[in-house]
């Protein structure tokens, strides 16, 4: 098991924990741009309690759920969030 998570990170640049909830995470950033609730997207996310999901996802994409939830909706409704040009949003990943 050491030398799959040694080779896992080497390849991937995160362990095999941190890349299986980077990728719970991408999934919740799909559901909360669709229109789904916060709780919804934690539930379908994989995550029981909603205010764990919101502490994770703040962690891993920097901004609330909800704060993400309604720059999306802005951007789709044409607004420019954060005075971006393009009107595509940045958010940071954080590594830990």
């Amino acid at each position: 098991m050491d030398y799959f998570k040694r080779e896992f990170r080497r390849r991937v640049g995160w362990t095999p924990d941190k890349f299986q909830e980077f990728k719970r995470m991408e999934r919740a950033m799909g559901l909360l741009a669709g229109g789904c609730t916060v709780k919804r997207a934690a539930a379908l996310s994989g995550y029981g309690d909603a205010y764990y999901f919101s502490r994770m996802f703040k962690r891993y994409i920097g901004v609330s759920p909800q704060g993400y939830r309604d720059a999306e909706r802005r951007s789709r409704e044409g607004a420019f969030p954060r005075g971006e040009e393009d009107g595509q949003i940045v958010y940071p990943l954080a590594r830990s």
